[in-house]
């Protein structure tokens, strides 16, 4: 697990076991999204046009990509059978990277103000 980043347990019943004081199932978001990340983007969703993926599986192999590092049920860095997962787990990973991703990437009005000079 990264220790900067911003660990997200796993909550739903089935899948929010504990090792320790760690979870056994999470993901780590970026403590702060860069420039790198959109690189990132562009190759994974470059990658899933490429794999014929589409909605959202292609968001998830994306959100996956973004993340600093996971562990999720029946997922392991060389088996990626989106078909045996959950889908409540896609939807889960999918809403929480791409949200914070997203939020990210806005500005706030009070940014974007001229100033007022004379």
């Amino acid at each position: 697990m990264s220790d900067n980043g911003r660990l997200i347990p796993c909550r739903f019943p089935d899948f929010d076991e504990m090792e320790g004081d760690k979870p056994k199932y999470y993901i780590t978001l970026p403590a702060l999204w860069t420039g790198k990340h959109a690189d990132i983007e562009a190759a994974a969703i470059k990658a899933t046009k490429a794999e014929q993926l589409e909605g959202k599986h292609a968001t998830f192999a994306v959100s996956i990509a973004l993340l600093d590092d996971y562990c999720l049920p029946g997922m392991t860095a060389k088996k990626w059978d989106f078909n045996e997962l959950p889908l409540t787990i896609i939807s889960w990973v999918n809403t929480a990277v791409y949200g914070d991703y997203m939020k990210a990437q806005v500005v706030e009005k009070k940014f974007l103000q001229p100033l007022e000079i004379g």
